[in-house]
């Protein structure tokens, strides 16, 4: 098998069998990252009880980025542009921005939580006379 022939040919984007094979291997590699770190996290959570929900955080932030990182990473080793990508998106997220402006604030919002700490996983909040549990992760042992 020719693992440089042409798998898919768009326009001027040309993507072969090396290039799938590449970009599977940068979602195994983010797979196994993850999981990486998810047995870090659930180790430090069980060795510091005290500091699950910082743990459960940090996890959180680190598992966006690396998922951001490899569907650029795969992006990029499919051959596709991606700058051309972000200015065509740019003017289309501005408008979109406008619309969702409480949503995108409500995100930033919930990050800082996340990072101060000062809400924990398992703790109960009441908000506008609804009542629940914030949610568990599995690196958080039980009270």
């Amino acid at each position: 098998m020719d693992l440089h022939k042409d798998l898919l040919d768009i326009g001027n984007i040309h993507i072969t069998w090396l290039e799938l094979l590449r970009t599977a291997f940068v979602f195994v590699v983010a797979f196994t990252l993850l999981w990486l770190l998810r047995s870090v996290a659930n180790r430090w959570a069980r060795r510091y009880p005290g500091t699950a929900s910082r743990v459960h955080s940090v996890r959180l932030l680190l598992t966006y980025f690396i998922w951001v990182f490899a569907i650029i990473s795969a992006l990029r080793t499919l051959g596709i542009d991606i700058t051309f990508l972000l200015a065509g998106s740019a003017a289309l997220l501005v408008g979109i921005g406008l619309g969702i402006q409480q949503t995108f604030n409500d995100i930033v919002s919930g990050i800082i939580i996340l990072v101060e700490g000062t809400i924990r996983v398992g703790d109960v909040l009441e908000i506008e006379g609804l009542v629940g549990v914030s949610s568990r992760s599995p690196c958080v042992p039980p009270r």
